[in-house]
């Protein structure tokens, strides 16, 4: 859906909807996260597509992308949680760059724990950094038979001090966000 600068804006309400010990103010930016995603599947459902069910990426500890979902009407009404952490299974690194396991796309790294067998599977997830959980995700829902698996994220985090960031924040500077375009419409 968007760039996540680290310590930016979108960056601190991502972060915080999943850390912050207030529970007020977790809440308040968990809805505000949910406000965005809720006028991009809006103006943008044609973009993701036609799809059987959602279900989020976990982590090893949690599901942390649902208390955004269940804020989402169009997204709630279709949300199944397939998807589970497998029990020491290495994750990948955390939204504020810190690694905390391999970066490599690893299905084993999930449970598939419901038949998917044919089903159009929209990956939920709140912050891509590697890629490596969304993809070893996809790759287990795939494994287990589902016939279609899209992504939506809401947060690609760069950070534009790194060499694998910089070229992506150069290339977007002086371009601003607006949710009349996406990834795949272009506009």
């Amino acid at each position: 859906m968007a760039l996540s600068l680290h310590g930016g804006l979108l960056h601190t309400q991502l972060w915080g909807y999943k850390n912050i010990r207030d529970e007020v103010l977790r809440v308040s930016m968990t809805r505000r996260i949910a406000s965005l995603v809720s006028a991009f599947v809006a103006g943008h459902g044609t973009c993701i597509g036609d799809f059987d069910y959602l279900t989020c990426v976990p982590s090893e500890r949690r599901v942390a992308p649902a208390s955004i979902v269940s804020l989402v009407p169009p997204l709630a009404d279709r949300y199944r949680q397939v998807l589970g952490a497998s029990p020491g299974a290495a994750c990948s690194s955390s939204s504020d760059g810190r690694t905390r396991g391999a970066r490599t796309v690893d299905p084993g790294r999930f449970t598939v724990e419901d038949s998917v067998r044919g089903a159009r599977i929209l990956l939920f997830d709140d912050t891509f950094t590697s890629g490596a959980s969304a993809f070893a995700a996809a790759a287990a829902l795939r494994q287990a038979g589902a016939a279609e698996v899209r992504a939506l994220v809401i947060g690609r985090h760069v950070r534009p001090d790194r060499p694998d960031s910089r070229a992506l924040v150069e290339r977007l500077v002086g371009r601003s966000w607006t949710l009349l375009g996406c990834a795949r419409c272009a506009a």
